[in-house]
């Protein structure tokens, strides 16, 4: 995923395999609050952070179902990623990690800020999150967010809609306060 504004252009790769510690040398900053690096059951986002007078790179290690196509969202020098049950927010000034949150219990596709928080693509429910990544709503289909077609078309959001398809075939509407206005059935 790339993600930029008028100060920073950020790039993050998921690592295919698991890091050993000695692989993580290649990094500038190292985060990886519930020591994953222990076992070999981890992901880790190679997170490469270019401002105007600097470049550093960052590893985050969590959790092995980490996707990285949509997992990060940018405010200021704040940057938000997701690595599927885990937040972790960066202070890109400081280069630090201010906060790590994990947000449930299913694994988490992707990360969309809004106004006042964020609407988060779970293999099993949809969540809006307010600011403090405390939960707004949740939202349950019959069954699986993904479709049959490798996903495509599962998940979106525009003009303040979210649009949803399940593994059924089931599709929904929702508002961004989490009010369901359409479901229906292919036939």
């Amino acid at each position: 995923m790339k993600i930029s504004s008028r100060s920073y252009q950020i790039s993050i790769e998921r690592i295919q395999e698991p890091l050993k510690c000695e692989s993580l040398k290649r990094f500038d900053y190292v985060f990886d609050p519930c020591v994953h690096i222990t076992d070999e059951f981890h992901s880790t986002f190679s997170v490469k952070v270019e401002k105007k007078s600097q470049t550093f790179s960052i590893a985050l290690i969590g959790s092995f179902f980490a996707f990285d196509s949509q997992c990060a969202a940018l405010d200021g020098s704040t940057l938000t990623v997701l690595m599927d049950d885990e937040i972790f927010v960066l202070d890109l000034e400081s280069i630090s990690l201010i906060r790590h949150k994990a947000i449930g219990n299913e694994s988490y596709f992707a990360i969309y800020p809004i106004e006042n928080g964020y609407i988060i693509h779970g293999e099993q429910t949809i969540l809006r999150l307010n600011r403090n990544f405390e939960q707004v709503w949740r939202f349950g289909g019959s069954d699986i967010f993904v479709t049959q077609n490798n996903g495509e078309g599962s998940f979106a959001i525009a003009d303040d809609r979210i649009y949803l398809e399940d593994w059924n075939g089931y599709k929904f509407i929702l508002d961004l306060d989490g009010k369901l206005l359409l479901e229906t059935q292919l036939q």
